[in-house]
């Protein structure tokens, strides 16, 4: 049969949002000739760490243990084919993940942290508590940006636009760090988490 006369197009949108969440990894590595040693050490700092975090008003369901190890260290200086290398010590680790929703208080956080003992951080990564509304942004921008592109090769055509047939969402990515700086806790950690941007793809 005849194929119904259509134009199919991409739209492409953009948003971009504040954060206002920041997850971090915060942990206490610690050395010792014995595994016990290494372990209660260990445990006794990160205590200390994760009573810092509540200090600094971390919610309980904010801190969730994200790594817990004991691994015995060895010197290869004395091993070979025909035997195991000698356990000289042990290093006990712990880290937490840490979802941290003051922003402005996060260099003062992390200060916090290593004041008692963190020896291991990671981050910050970014977040929004409810990215939806960013990603709802992008997706209408996308739309109305396949909305304009069709209309122009209609007109170019000498055709008006039909109702829509068909709308396919192409991806469209997670939020991404962006360059926009705004400084926090000056007198801390300098931190600048920008703005995330979210990208939406769609098919009309």
């Amino acid at each position: 049969g005849q194929r119904t006369p259509h134009v199919q197009v991409q739209g492409v949108g953009t948003s971009q949002a504040v954060p206002d969440i920041a997850m971090i990894e915060a942990g206490v590595v610690t050395v010792s000739k014995s595994a016990g040693d290494a372990m209660a050490r260990n445990n006794t700092r990160m205590v200390a760490v994760l009573a810092a975090a509540k200090a600094a008003g971390i919610a309980t369901n904010d801190v969730q243990t994200s790594a817990l190890r004991l691994t015995p260290r060895t010197d290869t200086r004395q091993g070979g084919q025909d035997r195991m290398p000698n356990v000289v010590g042990y290093r006990a680790e712990n880290r937490a993940r840490i979802t941290a929703r003051d922003l402005p208080g996060l260099g003062r956080l992390l200060d916090a942290l290593v004041a008692v003992g963190a020896n291991v951080l990671n981050g910050p990564h970014f977040g929004l508590t409810d990215p939806n509304a960013a990603r709802d942004a992008a997706r209408r921008l996308a739309f109305a940006d396949a909305r304009r592109r069709a209309s122009l090769y209609a007109a170019e055509a000498g055709r008006t636009l039909g109702p829509v047939i068909m709308v396919t969402e192409d991806g469209g990515g997670p939020g991404r760090p962006q360059g926009r700086v705004m400084m926090l806790g000056a007198e801390s950690a300098p931190i600048a988490p920008g703005e995330l941007e979210f990208t939406a793809r769609v098919m009309v």
